[in-house]
């Protein structure tokens, strides 16, 4: 290897920030001066002006892979030491790269100190067609991840930390690196432990804020380790992971001392969700508060505020039943939209397919009496008969149980039940209160979905309805336009199949085959069909024939882009082209009325509902054509205004007086003559553009016309959902 000796600068390509940020950081701290880069290209520019004394690149990446990449590196800078990344299986292509040394050291990951120290020592020492492995974990690559346990150690953690101290424990050494690098970024301070022993110590010499532990670990699981915590520091809240899909992992994680339990792989929108949630709690705890209530009280709401959806909300009120109540099962029944009979929404510690059969009648079993008479129940050994469903047998039964009511602000939503499978103690009055404190808030949060959700429904139900009686009052200028075209299509086919019979004859004299060719036959058979004429309209019959057919097509498809639902995602649109749809409908409308000018600048696609905004063209189209009644214009305009689209509608049609303007946006009101129009019109356009973020406004008098402006954002906010 032609680079050897002391390595400085050292260049790190990848296109997956947290492996650059853990890579910068474990070199940083081994003293080396490191400059990340999410792709070749960028990295080769650089090359251009700076030149690093090695070069560590990922193997996968988009565009350009990482053995392309250190192969033009060779050719272009020969001098500079080059490592691949990879976590991948070792194939051929990379065994070549290392044979030709165009990759001169491969490290695979996932890494450790211990690794990158190899590598490094492999680089400065000039070594070639070096592999350097992940390794098994062991106590020394333990200790090397942490800072040793020392006082002056210690000290110093405590005096540069910015924020929160989180110690995570896993036996996954990669998993730990990103942690470090996320958690530092949210202004966290990270501490990590791959073995549950360490971190004990850890915690015993330096109390941490929150752990993060992942259950399933060799030598001490992070079962005991919880444990162990929960006598060593009570008031330190812990998450608890695994990737492993066991159904009582989290009834055993909450009953050994968790706060909050999460299935790998981590989505970390909601781990940090969660740190921030266990942090309020492990702050409520440590300031004295001993009241079971308030503790998860003070959590569930805010769990509330954070946004949290209602489903999550449930199993976050079943974690905290089992928690505090130390039971061993927890479910809750929601009832159906009918009110005729109830199914399990989420559970505990019950049998899987108990979860996915079990659905009563609302007036049986004892869901049901809790539902019906919205009074609690506290069951101690076999439910006595009359709350019995049908027979039913549990392949476990309950010994201890506890049924109550989620009370909404209305009436009972569903049921909350808690049970324990072994021993007589009985749930105290202080769970029982806990139970229906907690239902009574998800109930809210129900409560008010349902109500966002049916009003979004009935929102649906009358765009839908403005949509079809609008379709309803153009049918006939739409099949006026369409027929428009079919007519001289169907025209034109005859005349092509005319045109066909006439040279039929001609051809088949000149065809060999058959009677043979015969000139005169086809000479005469051409002057008796004007074949001169039939050549020269064959095309141009053929040309308006496509024509045609392209109108009828185009015609169809603005009538489908008009009629198609699209209220569950944003797609990009281009609102020129929906206000072309809109025009396409309604031209038969327009073009005996008035005269159309169309002032379209240039637009960047957004994200929109495009088939809502058509709805709100068409509307908007509509109401201009119907405005005059002879001789008029109608002018639509679009530019576009610092971050903002704006689409315009003027009519010199006979405007509005200033009572009526007042009025337009609001549902129901309509100056048509009776059964003519919903009067939703307006008012549903003014919620379609408010759905976009936007704004609609008018400006209009009586016999000067209207003139209105649509502005939408050309970035969202977000997916447009109210």
């Amino acid at each position: 290897m032609p680079n050897t000796g002391k390595i400085k600068r050292i260049f790190l390509v990848d296109d997956e920030p947290l492996i650059l940020g853990a890579l910068h950081r474990v070199l940083k701290q081994e003293g080396y001066d490191t400059t990340g880069f999410p792709g070749p290209s960028e990295a080769l520019a650089a090359l251009e002006n700076s030149t690093p004394d090695c070069i560590i690149s990922d193997y996968y990446m988009p565009v350009t892979d990482g053995l392309t990449f250190l192969k033009e590196v060779k050719s272009l800078y020969p001098d500079i030491a080059r490592v691949l990344l990879t976590g991948g299986h070792i194939d051929e292509r990379i065994n070549q790269a290392l044979e030709q040394e165009t990759v001169q050291i491969l490290i695979q990951k996932p890494w450790h100190i211990g690794s990158i120290r190899e590598l490094m020592e492999g680089v400065e020492s000039g070594r070639t067609k070096m592999v350097v492995k992940n390794h098994e974990i062991n106590q020394e690559v333990a200790t090397a991840v942490n800072l040793p346990l020392d006082q002056d150690n210690i000290v110093a953690i405590k005096k540069h930390q910015t924020g929160p101290t989180i110690l995570v424990v896993d036996d996954d050494l990669a998993f730990l690196e990103l942690m470090k690098v996320w958690l530092t970024r949210l202004g966290y301070n990270p501490l990590v432990s791959p073995a549950a022993e360490q971190a004990l110590d850890l915690s015993r010499q330096n109390q941490p804020d929150l752990m993060i532990v992942d259950l399933i670990m060799p030598s001490f699981s992070g079962f005991q380790l919880m444990s162990a915590m929960s006598e060593l520091h009570p008031s330190t809240p812990i998450i608890g992971i695994t990737g492993v899909a066991e159904r009582d992992s989290a009834i055993e994680a909450f009953r050994v001392g968790a706060t909050a339990f999460l299935h790998k792989p981590l989505e970390l929108d909601t781990l940090e969700v969660t740190i921030r949630r266990c942090l309020q709690f492990g702050n409520l705890v440590f300031n004295g508060s001993s009241s079971q209530e308030l503790s998860a009280m003070v959590e569930m709401q805010h769990a509330i505020s954070s946004g949290m959806a209602s489903h999550r909300l449930l199993h976050l009120m079943l974690q905290q039943m089992i928690r505090y109540t130390r039971a061993d099962a927890a479910s809750v029944m929601l009832v159906d939209e009918d009110r005729q009979s109830m199914k399990i929404a989420a559970s505990y510690g019950l049998d899987e397919e108990v979860v996915k059969t079990e659905r009563i009648n609302i007036s049986d079993g004892i869901a049901g009496w809790v539902v019906k008479n919205n009074e609690p129940q506290l069951i101690v050994g076999e439910a006595p008969h009359e709350f019995r469903e049908d027979g039913r047998q549990r392949s476990k039964p309950a010994t201890v149980g506890m049924c109550l009511p989620l009370r909404g602000p209305k009436d009972v939503l569903g049921a909350l039940s808690v049970t324990r499978f072994e021993g007589e103690e009985l749930f105290t009055k202080g769970a029982l209160d806990l139970g229906l404190l907690l239902g009574a808030e998800v109930a809210r949060v129900i409560s008010k979905e349902t109500a966002v959700n049916a009003q979004l429904t009935m929102e649906r139900n009358m765009m839908r309805h403005d949509k079809l009686v609008t379709i309803g009052e153009l049918a006939s200028g739409v099949a006026h336009e369409i027929n428009n075209p079919l007519g001289y299509v169907s025209s034109n086919v005859a005349s092509l199949r005319d045109y066909i019979e006439d040279l039929v004859p001609i051809l088949q004299n000149l065809t060999p085959g058959g009677t043979g060719v015969n000139i005169e036959k086809a000479v005469a058979a051409a002057q008796a069909a004007d074949l001169e004429f039939i050549l020269s309209d064959l095309r141009v019959c053929v040309g308006e024939t496509m024509e045609g057919v392209k109108r009828v097509l185009k015609i169809a498809a603005d009538l489908k882009a008009f009629a198609r639902e699209d209220d569950v995602l944003m797609e990009k649109g281009d609102l020129n082209q929906i206000f072309d749809s809109a025009v396409g409908i309604l031209w038969n409308q327009i073009k005996c009325k008035a005269e159309l000018i169309r002032e379209y600048s240039e637009l960047p696609e957004v994200q929109c509902f495009p088939s809502q905004l058509g709805q709100v063209l068409l509307n908007l189209l509509y109401n201009a054509a119907q405005s005059i009644e002879r001789d008029g214009r109608i002018i639509v305009r679009t530019r576009v205004a610092d971050k903002w689209i704006v689409a315009e509608v003027e009519d010199n049609g006979h405007g509005m007086d200033r009572e009526t303007v007042a009025q337009i946006f609001d549902p129901f009101f309509t100056t048509k003559p009776r059964g003519v129009g919903t009067g939703l019109g307006l008012s549903i356009a003014k919620k379609i553009i408010k759905r976009h973020n936007g704004k609609i406004s008018v400006e209009s008098a009586e016999g000067r016309g209207s003139h209105f402006v649509i502005e939408i954002p050309i970035k969202q906010a977000d997916q447009g959902e109210e």
